[in-house]
């Protein structure tokens, strides 16, 4: 399973005078087999640090809230931040081939919660069994931004290429990070990011991937 940032954390841009809402819920059907009896907390982690943010319900559904009061000790990040860090393990990325504009930001793409003692993550989204055997995530990532921007092109990270075609309005986007992965052949697809929309609720499919 590729790991995804939870949240950035680096150095946050200069903010705005009036900066757009905070306040976001999401909500929505788990596709698990695990039964509750109590309904566990959803956590947003952050380094060492971690916040509970909501929970899933005994019915298998998902209450999630961020205000500006419980993100107020999330830290902030930027645009740019995000295109330099994103894929750069290896430190041979080349980002000549895309354009973005700066804006400080939060970026949520998944929540963690335990169960019978273990570790599980939740990321809001879908999967899709292909003919060819391979499985076709679909993620949606929630990314709040303090001024309308954009980022759009092509990252190469060695023989990877990552595409962006973002379009973000200030306060609370959702967008769609997509690629394909053949168990038989242990390959992955490009990573796309795209279909950045403005939202204040989401309310759609979770899944589940064990954290341990």
């Amino acid at each position: 399973m590729k790991p995804l940032l939870t949240l950035l954390l680096l150095t946050a841009a200069p903010a705005l005078a009036q900066q757009p809402d905070l306040s976001f819920t999401a909500q929505g059907q788990v596709g698990t087999f695990q039964e509750f009896i109590t309904p566990p907390t959803l956590i947003w982690k952050e380094g060492p640090d971690s916040y509970p943010v909501g929970r899933i319900n005994l019915d298998k559904t998902v209450s999630l809230t961020l205000t500006k009061a419980n993100t107020a000790k999330f830290s902030r990040a930027t645009i740019l931040d995000w295109r330099d860090s994103a894929g750069s393990e290896d430190g041979r990325c080349d980002n000549s081939k895309l354009a973005a504009q700066d804006a400080t930001m939060l970026m949520l793409s998944e929540v963690y919660y335990t169960h019978d003692g273990e570790s599980f993550f939740l990321r809001a989204g879908y999967t899709r069994e292909n003919s060819d055997g391979s499985t076709t995530y679909t993620t949606k990532f929630f990314v709040w931004v303090d001024r309308d921007v954009f980022l759009r092109g092509e990252k190469k990270c060695g023989a990877s290429t990552t595409r962006y075609d973002l379009n973000f309005k200030a306060g609370w986007n959702v967008l769609d990070f997509i690629y394909t992965r053949n168990s038989s052949t242990s390959s992955w697809s490009n990573d796309e990011y795209r279909n950045a929309q403005p939202i204040k609720q989401y309310v759609g499919p979770w899944v589940v991937y064990d954290d341990n």
